[in-house]
């Protein structure tokens, strides 16, 4: 049946999110034991350097696990009953590493697209006022 090598791929694809997911709300968190903006301002440097990290990771893994799906399926050796739970594992890594992308581009999509108070302006826009004559 083959709903095995499914499974591990999905196994795979679920432990590899609820790891990136928990090292994700660490990395979030703001540390309480300083003043707030500085808290905040660490916290936003953490994030930007994990999410950098992420998704060159993340782009490596599904690289590298699309190459070795391709290395696996073309060997010569007969059906090993192993090797479609080998297939399901990459697929899964594969998988796993387009979802980080996915998801870290919308965010940033999510964060462009927001407007400013003024509820016109896009955020992601730098407004240019004209200079005050003297």
């Amino acid at each position: 049946m083959h709903l095995q090598p499914f499974a591990c791929s999905m196994t795979v694809l679920s432990v590899l999110s609820v790891l990136w997911g928990v090292v994700r709300e660490w990395v979030c968190r703001i540390d309480y034991h300083l003043v707030y903006h500085v808290g905040v301002d660490q916290r936003n440097k953490r994030r930007a350097r994990f999410y950098f990290w992420s998704v060159w990771v993340a782009l490596c893994t599904t690289l590298i696990s699309l190459a070795c799906i391709a290395r696996v399926v073309d060997w010569e050796i007969p059906h090993e009953p192993w090797q479609p739970y080998l297939l399901g594992i990459l697929y899964g890594l594969g998988l796993w590493g387009l979802t980080i992308v996915a998801l870290i581009w919308l965010s940033i999509g999510k964060r462009a697209s927001e407007l400013t108070l003024d509820g016109e302006t896009p955020a992601s826009v730098k407004l240019i006022l004209p200079k005050r004559k003297k």
